[in-house]
């Protein structure tokens, strides 16, 4: 799962009692997802299967022990955590395809891909009550547990 944070940075208390820094608004995505600028693919989902650029494709790579290329192009992307990006649009579709337009010309757009009652996408506010809008292949609504 990619969790995406937005607006003003807050400390809440999680669920298992640890204390952490979120944004106002979380996007938790479960679907396809890239961020791009013009014509290029900045960064996507699948990138977290491949190892760091330089390295040769590996049949017994590990992506879930670092050194893929999603971690290194998000570090990059966000600038080790120094980089925020600004929301400037905000575009959904019928079949919950959703694309952000974010400053400086990039988009992070999620492509929901299948036709199931799984949840593709969720927004919500992290440390309140307020229900959260969720997305599945089947529309709006709570996904399947």
């Amino acid at each position: 799962m990619a969790c995406f944070q937005f607006g003003q940075r807050k400390t809440v208390k999680k669920v298992q009692g640890n204390i952490a820094e979120v944004g106002e608004y979380a996007l938790h995505v479960q679907s396809p997802w890239r961020i791009v600028k013009d014509d290029e693919i900045v960064m996507a989902a699948l990138d977290v299967y491949r190892p760091q650029s330089g390295y040769e494709e590996d049949p017994d790579f590990d992506w879930d022990h670092g050194g893929n290329l999603l971690e290194e192009r998000a570090k990059t992307f966000f600038e080790n955590g120094t980089r925020e990006y600004v929301v400037e649009g905000i575009y959904a579709e019928p079949a919950g395809a959703l694309r952000l337009t974010l400053q400086g010309g990039f988009c992070l757009e999620i492509l929901p891909c299948d036709s199931t009652k799984y949840e593709h996408w969720r927004l919500f506010k992290p440390g309140t009550e307020q229900e959260h809008f969720v997305v599945t292949g089947a529309g709006i609504g709570e996904p399947v547990e």
